[in-house]
Order: structure tokens, then C-alpha cells, then sequence
């Protein structure tokens, strides 16, 4: 395993503002600890021998599956309200959601 410098309460400060999380200064060592442990499992990725690997977002590659974006022909008004249960002047009569 690779050597880790000790994370500052200033990192934990950071690393909480990153995440978006509110840690209390009296747990920064809980939370030093446990990213401490983290961080070590995680060195062991640094042995190892990545020359002549190629970076990549997926490992699959997957390629761009949507289609183009072309407009096509829409439904009349007729058709659009053809199956509504009410309907008033060309719009959709819904039930109120929102209180006055």
C-alpha cells in the first residue's frame, strides 16, 4: 500500500462541502477513520501497471443509441381529445389539484 498523508480538518471541512453533507467538528476523527480505511483499501489500485491502457468511460463499449432528432407529423386537436372524458374550447378539463 501506497502512504496516505493524514487528512486535515480542513479536508474533512472540504470533502463535507463536496458532498454536501454537515459533519460536527467532534466527529471529524469518526469520519477521518472511516475515509482513512477507505482510501487504503483503495491504494491498490495504484500498483498497478496502467501504461498503454487507454482512458475510457465505459468498459463496454457502448456507442450513442439515440436516434436524430427530426420532427414528424402530430395529432390534430380532433384526435388529441378524441378519448378525454371532459373537454372545453379545445383544452383538457382536469380535476383542480391546487387549493385557492
Amino acid at each position: 500500500m501506497t502512504f496516505q498523508p493524514q487528512l486535515t480538518n480542513e479536508d474533512i471541512k472540504r470533502i463535507a462541502d463536496l458532498i454536501k453533507i454537515f459533519i460536527p467538528e467532534d466527529q471529524f476523527g469518526q469520519f477521518r477513520d472511516q475515509l482513512d480505511t477507505s482510501l487504503d483499501a483503495a491504494s491498490v489500485f495504484d500498483e498497478l501497471d496502467l501504461d498503454g491502457v487507454e482512458e475510457t468511460s465505459t468498459s463496454i463499449g457502448t456507442i450513442n443509441v439515440f436516434r436524430n432528432d427530426e420532427a414528424n407529423g402530430s395529432l390534430s386537436t380532433e384526435e388529441a381529445l378524441m378519448n378525454v372524458d371532459s373537454q372545453q374550447d379545445g383544452f383538457i378539463v382536469v380535476q383542480r389539484v391546487v387549493q385557492k
